[in-house]
């Protein structure tokens, strides 16, 4: 017994010294992620795999490099500002790509875009505040659509998404991608060609059509359920060619003076 408490004894006495050292010894910085071995090899690789990703274009893939590389030795200001801008620009495409989808109806996909926003940036409160508004518009009821405006004309390409590789003048790569999808296009006598080429991986028409469009400066409108025209997209032209409707959309009461603005500003 005598044996056992003098052996407790010591082991309070180097638990209590133990103690004392880790006091007194200083903390590493922790590193953004959290504390890290060093590690200069693996962040140079890692920094070096992060610039290719970026390089290429897979701006998420390259944000996980930097990631990596901050945490395996204490980044740098050129790799902090790097990671910074690169989640910024991400942030952006997302809530750009939300703001798409809510404009087009699909409220799923918009506040999963914002969403992803919010894991990048969760404390950002534009973003907090459009995906609240985003999700209480996707879990209310769907509006009432019967009163569609009726009378005009509407395309109907076929569905489903491509592969496309089009070469040729505008009015060449127009019709080939109207042919893709069971159209045909006609054009305004005024438009004037350019050489262009379409690639684009798995896409639908909806999507095709407006890519072209910002490639070649031009806009199409339906003639009918298979007829597209296609005119420069210009002001003169739009006046000219480009369809008008009108139609009344009733507001709740709880929309405010400033829900209005930014109604208008939507549609603008």
């Amino acid at each position: 017994m005598r044996t056992f408490r003098h052996t407790a004894s010591l082991l309070v006495t180097v638990l209590l010294l133990c103690a004392q050292a880790v006091a007194q010894t200083p903390s590493a910085a922790p590193s953004p992620s959290g504390s890290f071995r060093t590690d200069p090899k693996r962040a140079k690789k890692a920094i070096e795999l992060g610039q290719q990703a970026e390089a290429a274009g897979r701006l998420d893939e390259a944000l996980v490099f930097y990631e990596e590389a901050a945490r395996s030795a204490p980044p740098d200001a050129a790799l902090i500002e790097r990671m910074a801008a690169l989640r910024s620009k991400l942030v952006r495409d997302h809530v750009q790509a939300a703001e798409r989808n809510a404009v087009e109806g699909r409220m799923e996909q918009a506040t999963e875009e914002l969403a992803a926003a919010l894991m990048l940036d969760p404390g950002n409160p534009n973003v907090q505040e459009r995906f609240a508004q985003l999700k209480k518009m996707e879990d209310e009821p769907a509006a009432n659509l019967g009163a569609r405006i009726s009378g005009l004309p509407k395309l109907e390409p076929q569905s489903g998404k491509r592969d496309l590789d089009l070469r040729g003048d505008t009015k060449a790569v127009y019709e080939q991608l109207a042919a893709q999808f069971g159209v045909k296009a006609t054009f305004d006598p005024d438009l004037t060609p350019r050489n262009v080429r379409l690639h684009l991986d798995a896409v639908d028409f909806a999507t095709a059509v407006s890519v072209l469009g910002a490639q070649t400066g031009t806009f199409w409108r339906p003639q009918n359920s298979t007829l597209m025209f296609v005119a420069q997209d210009t002001q003169e032209k739009r006046k000219q060619y480009d369809l008008e409707a009108q139609q009344t959309f009733r507001l709740s009461a709880a929309v405010g003076p400033e829900d209005v603005t930014e109604l208008l500003r939507i549609l603008r």
